[in-house]
């Protein structure tokens, strides 16, 4: 990870400390990057007095024009500021939930939504370069760059009608990663401390303990890679009796209900580890004693995605879905519009940048098995309409990283495993006279029964 941000090093507003009593503004500063990358996060110059609240977001403007008033976002995307938390006279930075793609040359618009607290600098500071010389903020009258809106809500874009002229440096940063790290994890671990139980008496006597732990949710929205991980691990337990009487001795450990839920657009994994304590009895003297301990499990919720079970209809349906829902894949602009199998026709729109088409081949039993399993014979391929393979090679790198690991996996309740997986290896690099596209395939075989 390299990150870069718009907003050069040692560039401060020259007046931080703006207050008019405007209800509602929206400032922003309109980019683009001369490189394919990820917007990774978002920044606002605060004030020195802060504002009653703070939203920020960032825009694709309609067109790929830097002047239009019209784009689209995400509704992720809407980022809210904690006014107790930001620190006034300084960047204050939210990450964005899942890395956005930008590529190059596109203009998007990073804004903020605020009340009448705001920090600026007078025209003259557009346009601008980052440290590096990648990133580039358009000039004022190229862009109506320093944009500004009196009024509105976060479902408006930051208007041109700058007063007193143009080019008003209200200092709306976005930072940016050419190879984000998509992984989102959440785990959570209860360590419990040793416990002992001792009696020591000449009349009957008991002894108990109770341990009932509390109900444990882990919640991931993502369109990352994701995982949730719960671990619990009880203590030693000591039960030592010694007495002329009846004598009992009890534990009992009630352990929580995790709820684990990911609503993910990738790999996900849950999982719960349960290490049991080891228990030491000691019983001195001749009376009747007894010693119980008891634990009891809980019921393990795992909810994956929409929480609705995924059952894929045949291979092909499952090598399709895994491929159009990754969530690196969609950050290369390969998503449900644009990969295409499962019998879909390989038809690309003239709007698509980039593409897959999985072509499957024959299937045939391997030879020398007497088994109801097939070698499914298939191929992915990558299209770029620019004349570059730098992104078709991530994406065929992706393919593999996904379906390559695919053995003694039981894809759906139909009796469909996998069993093996062949990688045939990559094609040359192709320019294809049809699409005029630059494209190039990954071969592999899979073996799997089911249909």
């Amino acid at each position: 990870m390299a990150e870069k941000r718009l907003y050069p090093t040692g560039m401060v507003p020259d007046f931080p400390n703006e207050s008019d009593g405007t209800p509602s503004r929206i400032l922003g500063t309109v980019f683009y990057s001369d490189d394919p990358t990820f917007a990774v996060a978002l920044e606002w110059f605060a004030p020195l007095d802060l504002p009653s609240f703070c939203d920020i977001t960032i825009w694709a403007l309609d067109g790929d024009d830097p002047l239009a008033l019209t784009g689209s976002r995400a509704t992720s995307d809407l980022l809210t500021f904690n006014v107790g938390t930001m620190t006034p006279g300084a960047w204050n930075r939210l990450n964005l939930p899942t890395p956005r793609f930008m590529n190059t040359g596109q203009p998007r618009l990073v804004q903020v939504h605020t009340d009448g607290h705001y920090v600026y600098s007078a025209p003259g500071d557009f346009p601008f370069d980052n440290d590096d010389g990648t990133l580039h903020a358009y000039a004022a009258l190229d862009a109506g760059n320093g944009r500004w809106t009196n009024s509105g809500d976060n479902d408006d874009i930051a208007g041109t009608n700058i007063p007193g002229g143009v080019g008003y440096n209200f200092f709306v940063n976005v930072i940016t990663d050419d190879n984000p790290a998509p992984a989102r994890t959440a785990s959570l671990s209860i360590v419990l401390p040793p416990l002992g139980l001792a009696l020591t008496a000449d009349a009957d006597a008991t002894a108990s303990l109770n341990i009932a732990l509390p109900a444990i949710d882990v919640d991931l929205e993502a369109d990352a890679i994701a995982s949730a991980a719960l671990s619990i691990a009880l203590p030693p337990i000591d039960v030592d009796l010694t007495a002329d009487a009846d004598v009992s001795a009890s534990l009992a450990i009630v352990l929580p209900a995790p709820q684990v839920a990911l609503g993910v657009g990738a790999d996900a994994t849950a999982s719960l580890n349960i290490s049991l304590p080891a228990i030491q009895t000691s019983l001195e003297v001749d009376p009747v004693a007894t010693v119980l301990l008891s634990i009891l499990l809980p019921a393990m919720s795992m909810s994956l995605g929409t929480g609705e079970q995924v059952n894929p209809a045949n291979l092909r349906e499952y090598v399709w879905e895994l491929l159009r829902s990754d969530s690196v894949l969609n950050g290369y602009g390969i998503n449900e519009a644009s990969c295409f199998g499962t019998n879909a026709p390989d038809s690309p729109s003239a709007d698509l940048q980039r593409w897959v088409v999985i072509r499957w081949g024959i299937e045939e039993t391997p030879p020398g098995r007497d088994t109801t399993s097939r070698r499914r014979f298939l191929s992915v391929w990558a299209y770029d309409r620019n004349p570059d393979y730098s992104y078709i090679d991530l994406i065929l790198d992706r393919c593999r990283e996904i379906l390559y690991p695919l053995k003694a996996v039981n894809y759906n309740n139909s009796g469909g495993y996998v069993t093996e997986v062949m990688d045939n290896g990559y094609s040359e690099d192709v320019w294809d006279d049809a699409y005029s596209a630059s494209t190039k395939n990954w071969q592999l075989t899979i073996v799997a029964s089911g249909r």
